[in-house]
């Protein structure tokens, strides 16, 4: 489950963090690995414009952060192991890098 995204600091370059927890699942100590996206939005708030930035992070990794373009954002999670990945999580709240 992805959580709030976060905020880089003010003034710095523009970024933000994603968070989440691990699978519930008996399946989740099989876990080797998150491909954390990055999707920017459009005005709507849900159509993807672009492709999206990812960030593979390894199994004990729990946030990722970025170095984003400015504009609005969701971050989605997957979950990889040996027999493939997972369906993406939800996607988290909108937010604008800082």
């Amino acid at each position: 489950m992805i959580g709030a995204p976060a905020q880089g600091a003010a003034g710095g370059a523009l970024t933000a963090v994603g968070s989440w927890s691990p699978p519930t699942s008996t399946v989740a100590a099989n876990v080797n690995g998150y491909i954390v996206s990055a999707l920017r939005m459009a005005a709507d708030g849900t159509t993807i414009v672009g492709a999206p930035i990812v960030n593979p992070v390894g199994a004990g990794i729990r946030t990722a952060t970025f170095t984003l373009a400015a504009g609005s954002y969701r971050f989605e999670v997957v979950a990889t192991n040996r027999f493939g990945s997972s369906v993406p999580s939800a996607r988290s709240a909108l937010m604008s890098p800082r």
